[in-house]
């Protein structure tokens, strides 16, 4: 089952969050200027990617956050097709660290898509 919400920060306009298990991923819809996708060690996509995890389904029933986004790596970048892939290890509440991969899509709205999933427990 989705769960859609509106949200206002003072970085992004309002983005739609749908739940889904943690190894399934998350999407997050932010905003962004035609033909440009943030990297993926930008201070956007890992905000963008602690909040995706933070506020997954799997994150919240067991009170797991995301503290820290490390190890940031891009994997592929297609202009064409506007898709960045991304990985990088994220640092929990818990003190575990769990591997993750995630995709920054560009729409044609000007907006971009992020999607994630766990790769290492």
């Amino acid at each position: 089952m989705a769960i859609t919400e509106q949200r206002k920060t003072s970085k992004w306009r309002p983005f739609q969050i749908g739940g889904a298990l943690v190894v399934s991923g998350l999407a997050l819809t932010a905003f962004l200027l035609p033909d440009e996708l943030p990297l993926c060690s930008s201070t956007e996509a890992k905000d963008l990617l602690r909040q995706a995890f933070d506020t997954s389904q799997s994150a919240r029933l067991l009170s797991l956050l995301a503290i820290e986004v490390q190890q940031v790596g891009q994997l592929s970048y297609s202009k064409d097709s506007m898709l960045r892939s991304c990985r990088a290890d994220l640092t929990l509440n818990n003190g575990r660290d769990v591997g993750v991969s995630y995709d920054m899509q560009g729409r044609q709205d000007g907006s971009y898509l992020l999607t994630f999933k766990v790769t290492r427990e």
